[in-house]
């Protein structure tokens, strides 16, 4: 079987995590062959950098050129359709970068774009793809812990300095960080999400550095669930030190903890407590494995070209990871109210 022929779609910062990801993960099955963006240094720089021969101006370009079979795309939500719409348009398979879209209404109506044109469509939540997910999920699919009740996740970190595209965005913290943790809190529970409830808050100096962002900065919020399981969260930006990546899980017959000192770091603590049995301590370490994560979303998607199935991390998986983001804007925007998900599949055009 031949090569997948990937196209990235603005090669800024994020761009150097994925080709590399991909060249240490993939290397068997796909490679970058084209790249676009509209800033030409940047670009030439890029490509020159990375051995890449096919350089365009624009996504259409590129696509246009049948040189790609799937693209990767790495710019802001703002641009999504101008780039996803001429995608699905030519069969061109697409992950695109969190988050997904600027709204719900947006996500869906990509979705059943994309299956219309036949097109597989998958969203990088590349935070799924880490260690202590593993773990966590490996000891769940053993069923000891019978119904889950609690996820709880919260991660602190000092992320006082916002530039580029994200310091002028409204929705800063949640859109860009705490998406992954509210997607693995999905990952983790493999139920819908009920109904959100949320509380934000901005940066403010001495705590801030630099020019204040427009978004957001600290997000706490719960998530309820089918089946009565409970989400909950507190992502800062704001911790001062003592940075920390926690992931506890109780259910009817034990408990789970995963600790780290950040999303990226190798190695986590797991603590397993199995009602009945010695509490049990082990260390997970991958190395490499927050780079590595790049490469397997992307793997995901060519698992989904390649069998015709939907990908783990599919556009209409990350409908309820969607959900979860607009039910905490509009829950922060009324003071903390509870937002119900079936009022905003209503508002979307959408149903369960």
């Amino acid at each position: 079987m031949s090569k997948h022929r990937i196209g990235l779609v603005a090669t800024g910062g994020i761009a150097r995590s994925h080709i590399r990801s991909y060249r240490l993960v993939l290397a068997e099955r796909a490679e970058v062959v084209a790249a676009c963006d509209p800033n030409p240094e940047t670009l030439h720089r890029f490509c020159d950098t990375y051995g890449i021969a096919a350089r365009y101006a624009t996504a259409k370009e590129m696509i246009g050129s049948g040189g790609v079979d799937v693209i990767a795309v790495l710019t802001p939500p703002v641009v999504r359709r101008e780039v996803l719409l001429p995608a699905f348009e030519a069969g061109v398979h697409v992950l695109v970068e969190k988050p997904f879209t600027e709204s719900l209404a947006d996500a869906v109506e990509f979705v059943q774009r994309a299956e219309n044109a036949g097109v597989q469509l998958a969203v990088n939540q590349n935070m799924r793809f880490l260690p202590e997910i593993d773990a966590l999920r490996a000891v769940l699919a053993e069923g000891w812990m019978g119904r889950v009740h609690l996820c709880a996740h919260d991660h602190f970190q000092r992320r006082t300095t916002v530039d580029g595209w994200r310091a002028r965005e409204e929705r800063l913290e949640i859109a860009i960080f705490s998406i992954h943790i509210l997607d693995r809190l999905r990952w983790l529970l493999g139920v819908k999400p009920l109904a959100v409830s949320a509380v934000t808050r901005a940066g403010t100096p001495p705590l801030v550095e630099g020019d204040l962002p427009r978004g957001e900065m600290f997000t706490q919020l719960t998530v309820q669930f089918e089946g009565g399981a409970v989400g909950t969260m507190i992502s800062s930006w704001l911790s001062r030190g003592l940075p920390e990546c926690r992931i506890r899980v109780d259910g009817d017959g034990g408990s789970l903890l995963a600790v780290k000192p950040s999303w990226a770091a190798p190695t986590v603590a797991l603590s397993i407590f199995r009602e009945g049995c010695e509490p049990e301590e082990r260390t997970v370490t991958v190395e490499s494995a927050s780079l590595r994560s790049y490469g397997r979303s992307m793997g995901a998607l060519l698992d989904a070209i390649e069998s015709g199935e939907p990908a783990v991390n599919s556009g209409r998986d990350n409908l309820h990871t969607m959900e979860i983001v607009d039910g905490a804007y509009l829950s922060a925007a009324r003071g903390g109210a509870l937002v119900r998900v079936a009022d905003l599949l209503d508002s979307a055009g959408q149903t369960g």
